[in-house]
């Protein structure tokens, strides 16, 4: 379950295609956060064969749609795999603080 922040109200919407304060279409926002994990299970899945390069192109793109734990994780990864060992620290950190909403 992902929760959206509605840009008109604020409240926050658990799932809803409808805001349930002040009823704005919140569609587009979810198709936008479905490509956003779609951009870092595709970096996700270039780690894995090792394109460092790829990887960092794909989350760069989730990255400016919005920062997140998921992707401070698979850029840990990345660091990790150049063997950028304070970087990947720093990723690791930043996946598992607290973020404000």
């Amino acid at each position: 379950m992902r929760s959206l922040i509605c840009p008109v109200c604020r409240a926050t919407n658990k799932d809803a295609v409808i805001c349930r304060r002040c009823r704005a279409d919140l569609s587009l926002l979810h198709e936008l956060d479905d490509y956003r994990i779609a951009l870092v299970e595709r970096a996700r899945g270039a780690v894995a064969v090792g394109d460092v390069e790829g990887a960092k192109d794909w989350l760069a793109e989730a990255e400016r749609i919005r920062p997140g734990s998921d992707t401070e994780r698979v850029a840990a990864l990345v660091a990790l795999l150049e063997r950028d060992f304070a970087g990947a620290w720093h990723h690791y950190r930043l996946a598992f603080s607290p973020r404000e909403p």
